[in-house]
C-alpha cells in the first residue's frame, strides 16, 4: 500500500493559480522527488511528487507520479495517472509523451478487466476491502493478476466471491442475495426441525472464477503470463 502524505496545512484551493511560496515548495519538493529517486526510494519520491503536484500542478510532475507507481509494482493507479497525463500534456515533451503512451500500453497490456454486479442496484459494493459503489461497476477495474475479494453489503447481509484472475484476463462477478431470509419465529421456544436435522441460514457464497496461470513468472512485483518478458526498467525520471 502506498504511503500518502497529509496535505499541508496551507492548501491551495482547488483552481487557484499557485502563489510564489507554493511554487516555491512544489519545485523544492520535486527536486527531493529527484534525488528519493537517485537513492531507489521511490515510496518518498512518490510523495514528494504528490505533494508538489498538489501544490503546483506541472505535466512533468504527473509524469513522473505514473512513473514512480509503476516502478512501486501498483500497476492499476499508474495507468490512471499516466493516461491523465496524456490527457492533458499534448503540448509536453514529445519524448516523455511517447514513453507514457509506450508504458500505458504496456500495463494495460499485462492487468485484467474486471465487471462487478450484485442482483440488489441498492447493495454496497466492494473490491478488496475498498469502496468500489453500489449495485454495479459501470466500468471494468483494471486489476492486478492474483486473488481479490468482491463483496457485496445489504441490510446486514454479505455476499463475497474469492476469485482468481490471470494477467488480461475479462472477468465478470456476480454477486448473489437470492431470496429474503425467513422470518425468525417470535416465540421462546426453538422452532421444530423437519427430521431432527439442525437449520443453518448462510448468506456467504464462495464462488471461485477465472485460472490459475500456470507457470507465470513473478518479476519486480509484477505477475506476467508464461513467456511474457518482464517490464522494461530503462525509464527515466525526469529532472527538469
Amino acid at each position: 500500500m502506498l504511503v500518502l502524505l497529509l496535505s499541508l496545512a496551507a492548501a491551495t484551493a482547488a483552481g487557484a493559480e499557485p502563489t510564489r511560496a507554493e511554487r516555491r515548495e512544489a519545485r523544492r519538493l520535486f527536486e527531493q522527488g529527484v534525488e528519493a529517486v537517485g537513492r531507489e526510494d521511490y515510496v518518498a519520491a512518490l510523495a514528494a511528487f504528490e505533494e508538489s503536484n498538489r501544490l503546483s500542478p506541472r505535466a512533468v510532475t504527473l509524469f513522473n507520479i505514473g512513473m514512480c507507481q509503476r516502478a512501486l509494482a501498483d500497476l492499476p493507479a499508474a495507468l490512471h495517472t499516466l493516461q491523465q497525463y496524456l490527457e492533458t500534456a499534448a503540448d509536453d515533451a514529445r519524448a516523455r509523451v511517447e514513453e507514457a503512451r509506450r508504458v500505458v500500453a504496456e500495463i494495460d497490456a499485462v492487468l485484467a478487466r474486471v465487471t462487478v454486479r450484485a442482483d440488489r442496484a441498492e447493495a454496497e459494493l466492494l473490491v478488496d476491502g475498498l469502496p468500489a459503489g453500489r449495485g454495479a461497476v459501470t466500468r471494468p477495474l483494471r486489476l492486478m493478476a492474483g486473488t481479490h475479494v468482491f463483496e457485496a453489503h445489504l441490510e446486514g447481509r454479505t455476499v463475497r466471491e474469492v476469485v482468481d484472475i490471470a494477467p488480461a484476463e475479462a472477468v465478470e462477478v456476480q454477486l448473489e442475495f437470492g431470496p429474503a431470509p425467513a422470518a425468525v419465529p417470535s416465540s421462546e421456544e426453538p422452532a421444530e426441525e423437519e427430521g431432527g436435522s439442525s437449520i443453518v441460514e448462510a448468506w456467504w457464497f464462495w464462488t471461485v472464477i477465472g485460472a490459475v496461470v500456470a507457470g507465470g513468472a513473478i518479476t519486480a512485483g509484477v505477475l506476467l503470463a508464461p513467456g511474457e518478458e518482464p517490464l522494461a526498467a530503462d525509464w527515466t525520471i525526469e529532472g527538469n
